[in-house]
């Protein structure tokens, strides 16, 4: 399905990056960034990186995880297979016993920074 279909956008006042809890860190990245996500408590957590038209990418963690924290991970702008993908939007998805919470990610190859006239194709 559509990751991004039926989400709802809403504005929260200001806060620290810290206390976010789902964060990509740099955001534009390239080549690769440091997500951290909060859990509240024991549990299983599932998080996913998606492309625009909702195909999975890149599953990062699918784990038990055992107490209330703070976990880092990196996406270093690799499908399962290994394959770099191009520059794009992606959508990293954390699925938890809190929740589940989507946020936006762009993958900037740096052969096209400052390029804006070439075509960026699929």
């Amino acid at each position: 399905g559509n990751p991004g279909v039926g989400c709802t956008l809403t504005t929260t006042p200001a806060i620290d990056a810290d206390d976010l809890r789902l964060h990509a860190h740099p955001n534009p990245f390239n080549p690769s960034t440091h997500i951290k996500y909060v859990l509240d408590g024991p549990g299983h957590v599932r998080l996913q990186v998606f492309s625009v038209n909702g195909e999975l990418v890149r599953t990062l963690v699918n784990a038990q995880h055992d107490q209330a924290m703070t976990y880092p991970v990196t996406w270093d702008g690799r499908n399962n297979d290994g394959r770099a993908l191009p520059s794009g939007v992606f959508f990293y998805r954390l699925e938890s016993p809190g929740g589940v919470e989507m946020k936006k990610m762009v993958l900037l190859k740096s052969g096209l920074l400052g390029q804006a006239a070439l075509p960026v194709g699929d």
